[in-house]
């Protein structure tokens, strides 16, 4: 019985290391063929370059009988695996079974065999084939409509790292993914150089096969234009052959400002051309009464050295601030000085932001103000009537109703907007005239004092 047992043990290892040869799929790879020797002998199976990656490796024998000592690879990176073959005895049309590579997909350069043959290796030498399971490279799915192929690299790996240049001028990114084909890569640190000059430095030290890819990295600070990244990695003290990484961006949404209230109207837009640094928004004089300006800016980044602003009567306000405005940001609103003024021109002085990728959108938006209510005079106090005063004409008449009767004073009142009064003459009923001097400005929703008649109370033509 104890005799029985060691057959049935043998009978077993036999089965699992030992098949009969068969029709291979298309991803094993022959490696390489060796002739043994009659005796104990030691053959090396070089490859021209670093072959792979491969998961398995077997091992087939033809023409006559060997015995394996030991079978050592030796992987791309320098490291060696020894399978477990140890005095395996293979038949003619025999092979192993697929013997797993430790780790992961490896890339190999050289397989050592220690093998005996028998002595009818003399009259027919036997065969040793080395066959490897090529790794498939997996399908990475497409990624979504925010993400584009900024650039790819072949990294060599005889050098320990590689610059994929982008430029610029591709867009706004927050975020970026490797991804990495035809060959293995061990990322060590990724730098990504900004469109300004500046850069952040990612310590990953990912291992990324074929057919991989990192997880999203998000860029630190506020969306970006990138000019390259660069790429540190180890290659192994021996390790050659290349690989491509594409690097991939997620576009950055722009910010979506608010709407702005009712009493806010957009009063016009700039594009900004870096071949200049100033530009005039004109809104004209009887557009509105305003109180209150905000500036938006859209696409790229600004910086907004000044604004001036040019009210209708030609007087002018310098609001001198300095500051950055990116897309998707707007100022608070700036109050108009003094009281509500129509506003004749924007002028706008800035400079390019450096770096910037896309060109700036500059809007003003101006709230509408409400127009002065003027208080309720008194009884005594009757209309005489109104006249239109244009803007280009110097003079104006208002027909007294006759009805109206006698009077003993005046009062001048402006609605919608101002006006600078030079010279009043009043005409009576009898053909007389008096000249009053009122030299001054009239602002809408204001009223004069009060002008007395001169004399006794008189009814005005």
């Amino acid at each position: 019985m104890p005799g029985l047992s060691r057959v049935v043990v043998a009978l077993v290892l036999a089965l699992v290391w030992i098949v009969p040869s068969v029709a291979h799929a298309d991803e094993w790879e022959s490696l390489g063929r060796q002739k043994a020797s009659p005796g104990i002998d030691r053959d090396v199976i070089k490859l021209n370059r670093n072959e792979g990656p491969f998961t398995a490796i077997k091992l087939k024998v033809t023409g006559n009988v060997v015995t394996l000592f030991n079978v050592k690879v030796v992987f791309a990176d320098g490291s060696e695996q020894a399978l477990p073959v140890s005095n395996l005895t293979i038949r003619p049309g025999e092979e192993t079974v697929p013997l797993d590579l430790a780790g992961r997909r490896r890339g190999i350069t050289r397989v050592e065999l220690l093998y005996g043959g028998n002595l009818t290796a003399l009259i027919k030498r036997p065969e040793i084939e080395v066959l490897a399971l090529k790794a498939v490279e997996r399908e990475l799915p497409p990624l979504g409509r925010e993400w584009s192929l900024l650039g790819q690299g072949t990294v060599d790996m005889a050098r320990d790292r590689d610059v994929i240049r982008v430029g610029g001028e591709q867009g706004l990114f927050n975020g970026i993914v490797l991804r990495v084909k035809g060959g293995d890569v061990n990322l060590r640190e990724l730098r990504v150089i900004y469109a300004d000059g500046e850069g952040d430095l990612y310590r990953v030290r990912a291992q990324l096969p074929a057919g991989s890819e990192t997880e999203p990295i998000d860029l630190r600070g506020e969306s970006r234009g990138i000019r390259q990244v660069e790429l540190v990695y180890d290659t192994g003290r021996r390790g050659r052959g290349r690989a491509t990484v594409e690097v991939w961006a997620r576009e950055a949404p722009e910010r979506e400002l608010p709407p702005l209230d009712r009493e806010w109207s957009l009063l016009g837009q700039q594009r900004v051309d870096m071949a200049r640094d100033r530009d005039v928004i004109r809104v004209g004089r009887d557009d509105g009464r305003y109180n209150a300006i905000v500036v938006r800016v859209k696409g790229g980044a600004v910086n907004l050295r000044n604004l001036r602003i040019v009210y209708g009567n030609g007087e002018a306000d310098d609001l001198g601030f300095d500051r950055p405005l990116r897309g998707g940001e707007e100022t608070r609103p700036i109050g108009i000085k003094g009281r509500f003024r129509f506003i004749d021109r924007i002028e706008l002085t800035y400079e390019r932001e450096r770096g910037a990728v896309r060109l700036p959108v500059v809007e003003v938006w101006a709230r509408q103000a409400p127009e002065p209510e003027l208080p309720p005079l008194g009884r005594e106090w009757q209309s005489l009537g109104e006249a239109s005063v244009a803007q280009t004409g110097d003079s104006a008449e208002i027909e007294v109703d006759r009805e109206a009767g006698r009077v003993n004073a005046i009062v001048l009142r402006a609605r919608r907007n101002d006006v600078r009064i030079r010279a009043l003459t009043l005409v009576y009923a009898n053909g007389e005239e008096d000249q009053v001097s009122i030299d001054g400005p009239l602002y809408a929703g204001e009223e004069t004092q009060v002008i007395e008649l001169k004399g006794r109370p008189r009814r005005i033509e």
